[in-house]
């Protein structure tokens, strides 16, 4: 389950009927991440509910994440796998990188420094998942 849009900005919207301004390139942006987060759902996740493995997570990042998207934004994402990382992982990438290619999410020059591996996914083992959680969380 995602976090909407819509409840993260609505701080914003509160300054903008405070103050009486608008701000139509922000507005628009937003709308820009929301239709994109479904897009991307559609695309990528089972229709049943059912997650792309039970230790994995898709994340997106960078302009997508934060609400920012635009037409000229490029798609940052990764898997995240709590665990060790095994065969089933590496179909599971090479599936949505697939599929991001074919819907026109990614290029085809991206550069992909470790054999077969994009320099957009991270494999993260459950012992450094948790030593980011331990730093980053108060």
């Amino acid at each position: 389950m995602r976090l909407r849009t819509d409840q993260r900005f609505e701080h914003l919207r509160e300054l903008q009927k405070k103050i009486g301004a608008e701000w139509p390139s922000i507005t628009k942006a937003i709308r820009n991440t929301e239709g994109d987060l479904s897009e991307l759902e559609h695309l990528l996740l089972p229709s049943d509910g059912r997650p792309l493995a039970e230790n994995v997570s898709l994340v997106f990042f960078g302009s997508l994440a934060r609400g920012e998207s635009t037409s000229q934004s490029d798609l940052d994402w990764t898997l995240l796998i709590n665990g060790e990382v095994d065969g089933q992982h590496f179909t599971i990438h090479q599936s949505v990188r697939k599929k991001l290619r074919a819907a026109g999410k990614i290029g085809p020059g991206q550069p992909e420094p470790l054999a077969g591996w994009p320099s957009a996914t991270i494999w993260f083992t459950a012992s450094v998942a948790r030593t980011i959680r331990t730093r980053i969380s108060p």
